[in-house]
């Protein structure tokens, strides 16, 4: 049921910082939740990547 909340709290939020949520798929007791490309790397490549020079206080916030 958390799954469920989590779905339909995903499919509410808009903001031009956040991908798109597409949807999602359960089956077999797998989920997957599907969201739109974004190019230049994961956020994993962004935090951990010094080059793109993100303070380490917002690489924190994105922790949370």
């Amino acid at each position: 049921m958390e799954f469920q909340t989590e779905i339909k709290t995903l499919a509410r939020v808009e903001h031009f910082n956040l991908v798109r949520f597409i949807g999602y798929v359960e089956q077999d007791g797998e989920k997957v939740v599907v969201v739109e490309y974004v190019p230049n790397g994961t956020l994993r490549d962004h935090l951990d990547c010094e080059f793109y020079g993100i303070p380490l206080i917002l690489k924190l916030l994105c922790l949370f």
